[in-house]
């Protein structure tokens, strides 16, 4: 059985991701949910030729469906209670 993807990343046009001064935006689906994701990113160039990219970026899981014991949907969750945001930190070559 093939694995189907559960986290997709999109980029805003169709020939490549746009950096303008350090950025990069796009759209990135969990769970069915598609948002608007803008993050900073560095660009190097790698040792014969390509580019490396890197970046962080925190995201709110409640904007992508995912309410499991958040304080945003749920009261009284005490110590039983999620943070809502996360990191995503990537590191891609494209040669």
């Amino acid at each position: 059985m093939k694995p189907k993807p559960t986290c997709r990343a999109r980029n805003s046009r169709r020939r490549g991701l746009k950096f303008k001064n350090g950025a990069a935006r796009g759209t990135l689906t969990i769970k069915g949910q598609t948002r608007p994701v803008a993050f900073p990113v560095t660009v190097a160039v790698v040792p014969g030729g390509g580019l490396r990219l890197r970046g962080t970026v925190t995201l709110d899981r409640t904007q992508f469906g995912i309410n499991y014991n958040s304080t945003a949907f749920f009261q009284n969750l005490g110590s039983y209670a999620i943070r809502n945001d996360f990191q995503v930190a990537f590191e891609a070559v494209a040669r």
